[in-house]
């Protein structure tokens, strides 16, 4: 299944997300627990509330929702709640077929407004960026210190290097990067130079009807022409939501069953991807607690026995106690008489065959030095 949005994914879900235009940014949810997910939630002018879920690096899309963030926000949230409160969102655009969104925000301070943009990344770690009409980074959620880019609060944000974009370049540029590529075959050419990724190489290669392992001298102008035109006309597709065996696509592939449509390709990736997660999440929650309960379980078995053992001590030393009560008169003639031949300087011997007849059956342990006493529990009439 879908482990991350393409290029080509993210035309498609821009494409949905046009519904959030105009509308009124009612809060950001992000917390520490949850650092790589972010939900927006937004009041879409004849739309009701929407929520735009990120969830760095792979996903943004619209869904139904809404994780536990409002006890913990973040300080990032808090930053984003400050700067765009009650902002209208005026455009949402994808950068150049690149993996980053861009959402203007019109805010209103001392009756002036201004456009703040919000940049969303998909790419590497992902990250989140607001910066100012004159691309001043405000705030990120991530630093990013690398050889070829840099994004540190207070500086310029730099898009990444320009590229191809197939979609919407002219038909001849298009035809002389493909021709002029030093890719093998014509899929990885499409895969690769146009960042459309092997899944849409493979659609596009076998919806214009050209074997996908051809060399790209191999090609006729008639191949190219195909190829060419059709991923023309996929901006013209209003996107669905396909969930086959092994991926989600926002339109129809031949090549693969469908499992599940949906009206939009949002809610197929709502389904399969936040649903799982919720579901797991809650099956996660519930074997937690399932553990918390059968411990405590346990724990409470064994002071129930512990409870039990103390009662049945308590009676038994209880009885033993009313029945050295009841002999205690002997007893003491007992121990008094041995003390006293203790002090004749009798042996053990001696003593033992003075006390033969007494009444009370006991046994003398010298080396021990203990006397048992048996005391017979005598029945009640």
């Amino acid at each position: 299944m879908k482990s991350e949005t393409s290029a080509l994914d993210l035309f498609f879900i821009t494409k949905e997300l046009q519904i959030l235009k105009d509308g009124k940014l009612e809060k950001v949810f992000h917390n520490k627990d949850k650092k790589t997910e972010i939900v927006f939630r937004i009041y879409a002018n004849q739309h009701g509330t929407k929520l735009l879920r990120i969830a760095l690096p792979n996903y943004i899309y619209l869904s139904q929702y809404k994780s536990d963030f409002e006890q913990h926000p973040s300080g990032f949230a808090m930053f984003l709640r400050k700067h765009l409160k009650n902002a209208r969102i005026k455009n949402i655009t994808q950068h150049n077929l690149d993996r980053i969104l861009v959402i203007d925000f019109e805010t209103k301070k001392d009756d002036k407004f201004q456009i703040k943009q919000l940049l969303i990344e998909l790419f590497s770690g992902g990250n989140v960026v607001l910066i100012d009409s004159s691309f001043k980074i405000m705030g990120l959620l991530n630093s990013v210190r690398k050889q070829d880019r840099t994004i540190l609060p207070g500086k310029q944000y730099s898009f990444p290097d320009k590229k191809i974009n197939p979609l919407l370049d002219e038909t001849s540029i298009i035809e002389q990067v493909l021709k002029k590529s030093d890719k093998e075959s014509i899929i990885k050419a499409i895969a690769i130079d146009f960042s459309l990724g092997g899944e849409y190489a493979e659609l596009i290669c076998r919806e214009s009807k050209v074997d996908k392992n051809k060399k790209i001298s191999e090609l006729s102008q008639e191949d190219f022409q195909k190829i060419i035109n059709f991923i023309k006309s996929l901006t013209n597709i209003t996107p669905k939501g396909f969930i086959y065996e092994k991926s989600i696509k926002p339109l129809k592939d031949s090549d693969e069953k469908i499992i599940e449509k949906y009206e939009t390709f949002c809610q197929a990736i709502d389904d399969s991807v936040t649903e799982k997660k919720y579901s797991e999440e809650k099956s996660l929650h519930q074997n937690i607690s399932d553990k918390k309960i059968s411990r405590i379980d346990n724990v409470l078995n064994k002071q129930e026995e512990m409870i039990k053992k103390i009662l049945s001590d308590y009676e038994d030393n209880n009885k033993k106690g009313e029945l050295i009560y009841n002999e205690y008169q002997d007893i003491k003639l007992l121990l008094d008489k041995i003390n006293n031949l203790k002090k004749k300087n009798l042996t053990w011997n001696q003593i033992k065959s003075a006390l033969e007849n007494n009444k009370l059956k006991h046994v003398i342990n010298e080396k021990k030095n203990e006397i048992i006493i048996e005391i017979e529990d005598q029945p009640i009439e």
